[in-house]
């Protein structure tokens, strides 16, 4: 599991898509020298209210799924509420805080009352 700040994620990587993906890979790689905006992410005292669950598969079949659709991925999986699955168990993100089109995302299914990220559950 990684534990991150979504916000604080992008500002470190200046928005840039391919950047804030590549967080994910360097830090389940465990690289040695991480880029700046990963270090300043990692170092970060604010509150980590996102996370990431199973980062591994998602590293692993990176060629599932675009840049663009893996972002948005990351996005909604930010979105979840920590303590929710912490307690219960929950993985999964309640329709109502979808704020996107996931219609055409290859990794997310999304359901009548739900959203579901394909690599965490």
């Amino acid at each position: 599991m990684i534990k991150y700040n979504w916000k604080i994620l992008n500002r470190a990587a200046k928005e840039d898509k391919p950047k804030v993906v590549d967080f994910f890979r360097l830090v389940t790689n465990n690289c040695r020298r991480l880029p700046t905006y990963a270090i300043n992410t990692l170092n970060s005292e604010s509150n980590r209210d996102s996370f990431l669950l199973n980062n591994k598969e998602f590293v692993l079949n990176r060629l599932n799924g675009s840049i663009f659709e893996r972002y948005y991925y990351l996005y909604l999986a930010s979105k979840r509420n920590l303590a929710d699955y912490t307690y219960r168990g929950i993985l999964w993100l309640p329709i109502e805080l979808c704020d996107i089109n996931v219609e055409n995302n290859r990794l997310i299914e999304q359901t009548h009352d739900k959203i579901i990220l394909k690599y965490e559950e």
